[in-house]
């Protein structure tokens, strides 16, 4: 009798194989924020009908600080934009817009106050995660302008320093006012990017839980051939039940 069969060998690499590459997604998913592809911007523009104004902000000293604003500064950002896993997202939300057809109309700035309200809501719903240490390297944008429902829009892109090593969330988030008043979150997203030349760092965590998940199919397909063993070396010593009943014993 053969115990092990050629294709559950075959079944065991595969397996094995199969573990690797789940924890190569579940590392990226743990590190990164997402699996296969960085989110896309767009979700986040096409939330727009029309664009009013666009700015930057920057952190100093804690303080939120509207920086530079306008159409000349949008179209410089968005020519910035770059989809490297890891790399920095920050023109990626502009570019999102252009595609969208989509240009401010105006060169004044968002209310200087918005950053920090905006900052505030997202803390308060616990969406922010806690900064290691006082670095002062929040930075983000602002874009207004109005849904496809004609309501007033406000959308925020967010980095807000970092949470490891040089490691940054980034942070989309669209705010809509009802006819209510009431201005309510309609869209969230994050993932994360390196700086300081780590962006390995991620791969180095995927082959982490590659290697994981690999020797636990490894070992739960030797597990179960075992137990195939087991129970197969069991049925040999059975008594031959039908032949006797073909003896009329």
């Amino acid at each position: 009798m053969k115990l092990l069969p050629r294709h559950w060998v075959l079944g065991l690499v595969v397996v094995s194989f199969v573990g690797f590459g789940s924890g190569l997604l579940v590392g990226s998913k743990r590190y990164w924020g997402y699996a296969f592809s960085i989110p896309s911007s767009a979700t986040t523009a096409a939330e727009f009908a029309s664009l009013d104004r666009f700015s930057r902000y920057t952190e100093s000293s804690e303080v939120l600080e509207v920086v530079v604003s306008g159409p000349e500064f949008f179209q410089r950002v968005a020519s910035r934009a770059n989809w490297r896993s890891g790399d920095s997202p920050s023109g990626r939300f502009a570019a999102a817009l252009i595609d969208r057809g989509l240009s401010p109309v105006s060169t004044e700035s968002v209310p200087a106050n918005l950053p920090t309200l905006i900052h505030t809501a997202l803390d308060d719903a616990g969406l922010l995660e806690p900064r290691t240490g006082n670095y002062g390297m929040g930075w983000g944008f602002i874009a207004t302008g109005t849904s496809v429902d004609d309501n007033p829009l406000i959308a925020a892109a967010i980095s807000n320093g970092p949470v490891s090593n040089d490691h940054h969330p980034y942070y989309e988030a669209v705010f809509e006012r009802w006819p209510s008043g009431e201005w309510r979150l309609v869209r969230f997203q994050r993932y994360y990017y390196d700086i300081a030349g780590l962006e390995g760092a991620g791969v180095l965590v995927g082959i982490e839980d590659g290697i994981q998940f690999a020797t636990l199919a490894f070992f739960g397909w030797c597990a179960f051939i075992g137990a195939w063993i087991l129970v197969a070396l069991a049925s040999r010593v059975l008594l031959p039940t039908k032949q006797f009943e073909e003896q009329g014993m």
